[in-house]
């Protein structure tokens, strides 16, 4: 699952704010904050393929309740 900070770091940067001042607001370096948004990034990819997938399954359930 995806950290409150990971969560907050991809809404500032998504916001529009450079990773320098989010690392600056934080005192962190700037690689830690392009580190933690990668990883968010990488959560909401893989809910997004399993959201697919679940979609798929319920598609796939229903033509075999309509066929039989």
């Amino acid at each position: 699952a995806m950290t409150d900070r990971q969560e907050e770091f991809y809404l500032l940067y998504m916001s529009g704010i450079r990773t320098g001042e989010i690392a600056r607001r934080y005192g962190v370096n700037r690689s830690t904050v392009t580190r933690i948004i990668s990883r968010a990034e990488n959560h909401l990819r893989r809910a997004e393929r399993l959201k697919r997938r679940v979609a798929a399954m319920q598609k796939e359930a229903e033509n075999e309740n309509i066929s039989h």
